[in-house]
């Protein structure tokens, strides 16, 4: 997960939502 985590962080946290959203297979609801 933090793996995940950091990565994404340093990138952008859009691109943690995106990931993230694959991952669960599952839409990501950004408040």
């Amino acid at each position: 997960i933090f793996e995940k985590i950091i990565p994404c962080a340093i990138i952008t946290p859009l691109d943690c939502f995106w990931e993230g959203s694959k991952l669960i297979d599952d839409p990501v609801h950004v408040p």
